[in-house]
């Protein structure tokens, strides 16, 4: 009998530690699902973070595109577009939104006249005349063996006035008061 109780003793003693064993396993365990949950958790809030971080950033830089397009079509736009004049009219200035140009100056009893196409950057209109001259005369420039005359005429808007506009060109020939056109000149909407 006290080699049974011994044995029981001893049986227990070693069962024991395994019970506890097994209960640090599932305590364990338990941790270490937790901590998994965890992760998890922390991971998807990330991926969320991130998620939402990469549409502002896509929101954003659309937003900007947008900008950016919006002012280089806005730097494209002529501002120019109408009829201006100077000087009582005697100098004016005819925009046309379809690419046409037309320049007229009284000189005494004559107007001179410059006709054409323009192309347009920023601040400067590129004229290529295709006819010039007066009432009397005129001069067909795509006919000429150099090709046809070439204007430039730069222009700037005036703040917060749209009915006036600043036109230069050493292209444009003094008026008859001895207006140089090589420095800016104020011109009004007609």
């Amino acid at each position: 009998m006290k080699k049974i109780i011994f044995t029981l003793f001893i049986a227990a003693l070693l069962c024991g530690p395994l019970t506890a064993k097994d209960n640090k396993k599932k305590d364990n365990s338990a941790e270490w699902k937790e901590v998994g949950d965890q992760g998890k958790k922390a991971l998807k809030e990330t991926g969320n973070f991130f998620k939402d971080l990469g549409k502002k950033i896509g929101d954003g830089a659309k937003e900007a595109a947008n900008d950016v397009k919006e002012a280089a079509e806005s730097a494209n736009e002529v501002k120019c577009i109408g009829k201006w004049g100077f000087n009582k009219n005697t100098t004016t200035i005819e925009v046309k939104s379809n690419g046409k140009i037309e320049i007229r100056q009284k000189q005494g009893s004559d107007t001179y006249f410059w006709k054409g196409t323009y192309t347009s950057t920023l601040k400067m209109l590129t004229i290529t005349v295709e006819s010039e001259g007066t009432s009397s005369w005129i001069v067909s420039n795509e006919t000429k063996s150099d090709g046809p005359k070439k204007m430039r005429l730069t222009y700037s808007t005036i703040k917060d006035d749209d009915n006036a506009m600043k036109f230069s060109s050493t292209d444009i020939p003094d008026d008859a008061d001895g207006n140089s056109f090589a420095s800016a000149k104020i011109f009004t909407k007609m």
